[in-house]
């Protein structure tokens, strides 16, 4: 019986981390197909805060990134 009990508690909570990060990456998703949208603006990889340029490696592993590590704080 115990065991049927937890089998159901770690189904529940397994859907829930699915769940999450599914919503994650369907975020990041949004973000990248915005951020494809912008690439060939004269702005894209300009910090849309202090207007200094994102690192090319941030921009690479972060395309989405508005802000540099400075500002993203």
């Amino acid at each position: 019986m115990l065991s049927g009990r937890v089998s159901r508690i770690d189904a529940i909570q397994n859907k829930s981390a699915n769940e999450a990060a599914l919503l994650t990456a369907r975020n990041k998703l949004v973000k990248l197909n915005i951020a494809l949208t912008k690439i060939d603006e004269p702005n894209f990889g300009i910090c849309r805060k202090c207007s200094k340029p994102i690192a090319v490696p941030r921009l690479m592993f972060l395309p989405e990134s508005t802000r540099c590590v400075n500002c993203a704080d």
